[in-house]
C-alpha cells in the first residue's frame, strides 16, 4: 500500500501542476492535448526515482504553500465580487473586514499560528505581527482615500 502512495501522490501532483500550467498558459486550446501532455510529464517524472523522492520530501511544504495561496485567491475573489456597487465604484468595507479578521487571527493566535504557518520564523513573530498591522493600516488608508466623496 505504501508503494502505491509513494508513486500515486507524486504522479497526481505532477499531473495537476503541469495540467494547471498548460491551462493557464493556454498554449493549446484543446483540453485533451493538455491532459495528454500532463499525463506524459507525470509518467516520466514518476519513472525517475530521484524526482519521486524529491517530490515526497517537498510535498508537505508545497501543500502548505498552495493552501495559503488558494485561501488568498479565494479571499481576493470574494472581496472583488463584493466591492463593486451599482455605480461601478468600489466599496472597500468588505476588504477592510477581511484584512481585520486576518489581523485579529494573527493577534489572538500569535506565535502558535506563525510557527504553524511559517516554520522557521518563530523568532520573528512580533515582526510579522507588526508588518500585518502596518498592512492593515495601509488598507484602511487606501479605503479612506478611495471612498467616494459625499456632497
Amino acid at each position: 500500500m505504501a508503494d502505491i502512495f509513494s508513486f500515486a501522490i507524486p504522479f497526481l501532483f505532477m499531473f495537476a501542476v503541469v495540467f494547471g500550467a498548460l491551462e493557464i498558459a493556454a498554449i493549446f486550446p484543446n483540453k485533451k492535448v493538455n491532459t495528454l501532455i500532463a499525463l506524459v510529464f507525470a509518467l516520466f517524472g514518476v519513472s525517475y526515482a530521484p524526482a519521486t523522492e524529491f517530490i515526497n520530501q517537498v510535498l508537505p511544504f508545497a501543500m502548505i504553500f498552495f493552501i495559503i495561496f488558494f485561501f488568498i485567491g479565494f479571499v481576493v475573489k470574494v472581496a472583488k465580487s463584493g466591492l463593486k456597487t451599482k455605480e461601478e465604484k468600489y466599496d472597500y468595507t468588505l476588504l477592510m473586514i477581511i484584512v481585520g479578521l486576518v489581523l485579529l487571527f494573527f493577534a489572538t493566535q500569535g506565535p502558535q499560528a506563525i510557527a504553524w504557518l511559517m516554520p522557521g520564523f518563530e523568532q520573528q513573530g512580533n515582526n510579522i505581527l507588526i508588518i500585518a498591522g502596518i498592512v492593515f493600516v495601509l488598507v484602511v488608508f487606501l479605503a479612506a482615500y478611495k471612498m467616494p466623496k459625499e456632497g
